[in-house]
């Protein structure tokens, strides 16, 4: 009955849902014995009054529950900032365990500094609207879900100290830049996005981060081909910012994101299609940079472009859009990456 009206639960319903999905995370940390992780040891410290952290360090580093309070510290950042679903979509998704989840999405969040972007919402909580403070949280979430994943099949089983000192570095180059890589309509959007969200109070930094969210998620692809080309982060994201206004990947992206979902194998649909455009464009990125640079891998792959674009500019054209027509779409640019391996 609530599906056929699309009625949500109720806050009640919603909290007993988040208590119990708490609870089964947390005994899956216990089981995956999160304690012993050293970088998620550092919670310890944050759940102690500053003045015991500083005084009692080393007696806290052995607490008896050390294990259950780095645990429930987990399970409360996931739990509460991600949702009720998170930890089992991922394990649906991706197949993974508990103790993977929790460190990949701990790096995602380290690596974007999540923490300066939800104290800042916390802030202006009572100040901005309702509805577009929930549509903030749900940016975030989607680009943390969205890394968590991508981290999850580029990096399995590695530790969250390797994925941060891997990322970290390269996604503040790749941000700092942003603004002079993105397409032009793109640029609009997001000043446009960041002075209303400025003049709502919001610190205009982080009105800026926030309007550019939806393009963070690249940068770990391009701090992943820069490293495997030996090319420098800047010079990685202009090669990939000029194929991905190419291929329109601005509006290819957007109107994948359109895209309806009335059930979970649309959704999985729907996510694969991202996927494999993204990897595609990587690759592509990838070959352009050790085939010296555009004009040769232009000349090499001339026909096959032109058919590209040429489908890209019908599909333009058309006002009803759907999975398939993007699908023939994403894999004309696939056929473009196998071309150039």
């Amino acid at each position: 009955e609530r599906s056929r009206v699309q009625a949500g639960l109720t806050r009640p319903e919603i909290s007993v849902l988040l208590a119990y999905s708490k609870m089964r995370l947390f005994d899956e940390l216990m089981a995956a014995n999160i304690g012993n992780d050293a970088y998620l040891a550092r919670s310890l410290e944050h759940y102690f009054p500053k003045v015991l952290s500083k005084k009692y360090a080393t007696a806290i580093a052995s607490h008896p529950l050390r294990s259950e309070i780095i645990a429930t510290h987990v399970t409360n950042q996931i739990g509460n900032r991600m949702g009720s679903t998170f930890g089992n979509y991922l394990q649906e998704e991706m197949g993974a365990e508990a103790g993977d989840i929790a460190r990949a999405f701990t790096a995602a969040c380290d690596i974007i500094d999540s923490q300066s972007l939800w104290h800042e919402l916390d802030r202006v909580t009572l100040i901005i609207d309702y509805p577009k403070s929930m549509q903030l949280h749900k940016n975030i979430q989607t680009l943390l879900e969205d890394l968590t994943l991508w981290l999850l099949s580029q990096h399995p089983g590695q530790t969250i100290q390797t994925m941060v000192d891997q990322y970290q570095k390269p996604m503040a180059i790749y941000y700092s830049e942003l603004t002079h890589l993105l397409p032009q309509e793109a640029i609009h959007r997001i000043n446009a996005q960041a002075d209303e969200l400025t003049a709502m109070g919001m610190d205009s930094q982080i009105s800026q981060r926030l309007s550019q969210l939806e393009f963070l998620y690249y940068g770990l692809d391009v701090a992943r081909v820069a490293s495997e080309c030996q090319t420098k982060v800047t010079t990685t994201a202009q090669t990939w910012y000029r194929l991905y206004e190419k291929f329109q990947g601005d509006w290819l992206n957007q109107a994948i994101a359109n895209l309806p979902i009335k059930d979970q194998w649309q959704r999985k649909a729907k996510g694969s299609l991202k996927q494999e455009f993204e990897a595609s464009l990587a690759q592509l990125t990838h070959a352009v940079i050790v085939g010296d640079q555009d004009p040769a891998w232009e000349l090499r792959n001339g026909a096959l472009i032109e058919r590209c674009l040429a489908i890209l500019g019908e599909l333009q054209s058309n006002t009803n859009i759907n999975l398939a027509m993007l699908s023939v779409a994403v894999r004309e640019i696939a056929k473009l990456k196998t071309s150039s391996t």
